[in-house]
């Protein structure tokens, strides 16, 4: 399917929080008519050998982890997932194959794609900028940090701390805990990028990675939110 179809790419949307491994843009899903965070590999990690190097297999982990939190409301919804063909970093043209939410194609086609340069994708709902948590402790004054409400963030930490709950059960480490990556609209708290969270394997050392993530949780989030 022709790309120009299936997106309609606008503006970069992660210029306060660049990335090493992807870049995000606004875009207009032409199949829905929802907007939408096109999430797309950098090209300068596309690899044609015959392994995908680990910032490609990070959007299958990603994904796999979606779908795995998709009934966690606290967890960003994945709209879809697939490949495109070309080769700018914001696409205008090229080939595109999507897989919407069969996860386990996506996975399945990485190899191959990865062979013929494709890159990966994945969509998300577009969120307001202006609910980022980087944002809104942001101070218009240098040097100054503005707090929530003590209310609201009593309410964050509980909701954070149910997705890590939900997460922990089913074997997830979160591990990413970063402003940028919180949303938050005074009611309901959506965390975004979990490329960096991993699944478990069982383990004896699963209990302390789950007390790292919660630990993580609050130097990177709850400090300062409350302080």
């Amino acid at each position: 399917m022709d790309f120009v179809k299936a997106y309609h790419l606008s503006q970069f949307i992660d210029t306060f929080a660049l990335g090493h491994y992807a870049r995000v843009l606004e875009a207009q899903d032409l199949q829905t008519g929802q907007t939408v965070a096109f999430k797309v590999l950098r090209p300068e990690h596309v690899d044609y050998g015959d392994e995908p190097r680990w910032e490609y297999r990070a959007f299958a982990n990603e994904v796999e982890l979606l779908a795995t939190l998709a009934d966690v409301p606290q967890a960003v919804d994945l709209l879809d997932c697939g490949y495109i063909s070309a080769g700018e970093e914001a696409p205008q043209g090229g080939e595109i194959i999507s897989f919407r939410l069969d996860t386990l194609g996506f996975e399945q086609a990485m190899r191959e794609m990865a062979a013929q340069g494709w890159r990966p994708y994945i969509t998300m709902p577009a969120l307001p900028r202006n609910q980022n948590l980087f944002y809104v402790m942001r101070s218009n004054q240098a040097a100054v940090r503005w707090r929530l409400p003590s209310e609201e963030g009593l309410s964050l930490a509980l909701q954070f701390g149910h997705l890590l709950e939900q997460a922990h059960r089913r074997g997830i480490v979160y591990l990413d805990h970063k402003l940028e990556h919180v949303y938050w609209d005074g009611n309901r708290l959506i965390v975004i990028d979990f490329n960096s969270s991993r699944k478990l394997n069982g383990g004896v050392a699963d209990p302390q990675s789950f007390r790292m993530d919660i630990h993580n949780l609050c130097v990177g989030i709850l400090y300062s939110v409350f302080t």
